[in-house]
């Protein structure tokens, strides 16, 4: 069997081991980081290189231009590598020289004047660390400048975005400074077709999503056979191209993280998988009994729920009643491990997975929707029978089963690199964390400058609503109000049915709404210069929004008549003794209005959000609408507080707001802490189920690249 060529330029992966316990050495190191000692380290060589700046200004631009190539010469040769020795006095002012360089380049190409905290952020970044920068100081430009450090070694650079819009986004902004560094940049989205990828992945830096690196990789491993060396792969005999083929990639050696407490952390325990189908009728058999089996089962009389494991615990009844039910299954899924296994999974399909909420089928078709986002995935498929099961239970012929080829954790895969580094809001609260996963260290960016105006951003009290349909109507009259008041207004949801209900209220009420999305192909630009119109109002899902600069809303002024003010007051008031809220509230300060309609597991999700309303200093209200039936309070509430909860509803509802709000956000806490605690344990699971998968071997990879697809 013949394998894809290897390419001559390529850069076999780092080893990507699960994190041991840290050494010795690597406690000093941690300890003497702590200290102070890293960032009085890169103080001094930022100090060395601002120093440079102001002669590096009065060459012209020919002169310029040499400087720079000669720079990029000494780059390659490695004469910064080992700059962050304390003996390499020499290698340290080539690089202070080069971030010299880079600043003016960026005045030139770009007018625009790097601060020192980026300066500082790039620097930073290319010695392998996270930096915490504040949201609206220049993330994009810190970045740019660390990942052209990287690519002048001439090795393959990355840069990971959260999504694809900001890496096209990033690309176009950043391409004049490339291109004066005498770099080529490109950005690589899912709808490309192969040769276009590959394309892509030829310049000097790569603008992706972080999951699209992840799937592009292990596509390539694929066609390799999971063999990167190219001494390995002459030994075996695996040279030639197999059916013309070649891996997109270059190989992995540096990346730099934007957003990197988004990439690293908030999407760290979904897995990318790349499957192909396969004839597998014994496993739709089994799913297919197991599904007339649940049918026997009832909750808390034989299994119960466990909230803060998300498992599925048989009862005493249940284990019995399964040893009864256990004839209705294929003789080959009867083993009790097997068997709980497989209950479980169709337990899930029946009581958890809800439709438009977890998946959705279109054109008899199941479709999976991403919880994370709230929207449609690009051809995905459930593997191990989760998929069979969904559309068993929907009356959907079932889909040949699909047979895994390759998978990877997002953090697996960024501990390939040689080289890492990243920026990110509220990164330094997660330093314990990155230590842990990545053996990297974290540094606060500290400002020396004063914004050009304090930040205006005003918190009003969340609204606290019975259930989900009291809390969607007074959402929508709070749009209603503002809408006629001139007020611009984004709407945070985190699911697809929220967004066209909303919709069809304010429809109702002949009011329109547009929806963003960054994942729209045309037509983001006008949506974007349209949010601020006044009483413009536009939806958007979950965490899309977060990271792109949203236009400075226009000043406006409350048009309404006196009479429709003192009818919509009226009308407010009697909303708020059913636990709405008083429009007058929301349209007293300038700017943009962010309505969140569920707050999210993680707080700092929540933060990124309602935060778009104050950048760069711009005014703004933010205001939260809860419900006591919301997820977050139903998976991760006690059932002892929620009942609490439904007793103070009833018997008090004067006391309902505040003690609400404190079980929110202790449900929030047990949200965090059980996702940190995935993701500490997710390289020990991802290495168990890599030997598990092991049998397959490079053999049957190599055999399959020819059958799969994009997922």
């Amino acid at each position: 069997m013949k394998t894809a060529a290897i390419p001559p330029l390529w850069h076999a992966s780092r080893p990507a081991s699960t994190p041991q316990r840290p050494g010795l050495a690597d406690s000093a190191r941690r300890l003497w980081h702590v200290m102070g000692a890293t960032r009085r380290r890169l103080e001094a060589e930022l100090m060395g290189a601002m120093a440079l700046v102001e002669a590096l200004r009065k060459l012209d631009d020919q002169e310029f231009d040499a400087a720079l190539a000669a720079i990029r010469g000494e780059v390659r040769l490695g004469r910064i590598d080992a700059a962050k020795t304390a003996a390499a006095a020499n290698l340290r002012a080539h690089r202070q020289r080069a971030l010299a360089l880079l600043a003016v380049a960026a005045e030139r190409s770009l007018h625009w004047q790097p601060y020192r905290q980026q300066l500082f952020a790039a620097l930073a970044m290319h010695d392998g660390l996270l930096v915490d920068l504040p949201a609206g100081e220049g993330k994009t430009l810190a970045v740019a400048m660390a990942a052209i450090l990287q690519a002048w070694r001439g090795r393959p650079c990355h840069v990971a975005t959260a999504n694809e819009y900001l890496a096209l986004r990033d690309t176009e902004l950043m391409r004049p400074l490339y291109a004066r560094c005498g770099l080529a940049v490109a950005s690589v989205a899912q709808a490309m077709q192969p040769e276009q990828t590959a394309a892509a992945y030829r310049a000097d830096v790569v603008y992706a999503a972080g999951k699209q690196l992840l799937a592009d990789y292990l596509r390539d491993q694929i066609i390799l056979g999971g063999v990167e060396d190219a001494q390995r792969m002459r030994l075996r005999g695996m040279t030639a191209a197999a059916n013309g083929r070649q891996p997109a990639m270059r190989g992995l050696y540096a990346v730099i993280i934007d957003d990197a407490e988004t990439v690293l952390f908030d999407e760290a325990t979904t897995p990318v998988v790349i499957s192909a189908p396969s004839d597998n009728p014994m496993l739709i058999e089994a799913v297919r009994a197991a599904h007339e089996l649940v049918g026997h089962l009832q909750s808390e009389r034989d299994y119960r729920y466990l909230q803060h494991r998300r498992d599925i615990e048989f009862t005493a009844v249940g284990e019995a009643s399964l040893e009864q039910l256990s004839a209705l299954l294929p003789p080959l899924w009867r083993a009790q491990e097997r068997r709980d296994d497989l209950v479980r999974q169709a337990i899930v399909v029946r009581d958890q997975l809800q439709p438009q909420r977890h998946y959705a089928v279109q054109q008899e078709r199941l479709n999976i929707i991403d919880d994370y986002i709230g929207r449609l995935l690009a051809r995905p498929v459930w593997t191990h029978g989760l998929q069979q099961a969904i559309e068993i239970k929907e009356g959907l012929a079932p889909t040949p089963p699909s047979r895994v080829l390759a998978r990877m954790s997002v953090g697996a895969f960024f501990r390939h690199y040689h080289q890492l580094g990243g920026i990110g809001v509220g990164v330094d609260a997660l330093a314990g964390e990155i230590w842990q996963s990545f053996r990297r260290f974290s540094l606060r960016s500290r400002s020396d400058r004063r914004p050009a105006r304090p930040m205006a951003l005003r918190h009003c009290p969340p609204a606290i609503l019975p259930d989900q349909t009291s809390k969607r109507d007074a959402l929508v009259e709070s749009l209603y109000q503002l809408h006629r008041r001139g007020l611009p207004v984004l709407v945070s949801l985190r699911r697809i049915p929220d967004a066209e209900a909303i919709a069809r209220q304010l429809a109702e009420r002949s009011v329109k709404c547009q929806f963003f999305s960054v994942r729209q192909t045309a037509g983001v630009a006008d949506i974007l210069r349209d949010l601020a119109q006044p009483g413009q109002i536009t939806l958007s899902l979950n965490n899309e929004a977060c990271g792109i600069d949203l236009p400075l809303p226009l000043a406006t002024e409350a048009t309404e008549a006196t009479d429709a003010t003192e009818a919509s007051t009226g009308h407010a008031l009697e909303a708020s003794a059913a636990g709405a809220i008083n429009a007058d509230e929301l349209s007293a300060w300038p700017g943009l209005r962010i309505l969140q309609f569920e707050i999210q597991e993680l707080a700092r999700q929540d933060q990124r959000i309602l935060n778009l309303a104050g950048r760069h200093g711009q005014p703004g209200v933010t205001r939260q609408y809860l419900a006591l039936d919301d997820d977050l309070l139903r998976y991760y509430l006690p059932a002892c507080c929620r009942g609490l909860l439904a007793r103070v509803a009833n018997n008090a509802p004067g006391w309902l707001p505040r003690i609400s709000l404190g079980l929110f956000h202790f449900a929030q806490r047990r949200a965090q802490h059980q996702a940190r605690r995935q993701r500490l344990n997710l390289p020990r699971r991802e290495a168990l189920l890599n030997q598990q998968l092991a049998f397959a071997g490079d053999r049957d990879m190599a055999a399959s690249a020819q059958q799969f697809g994009k997922p």
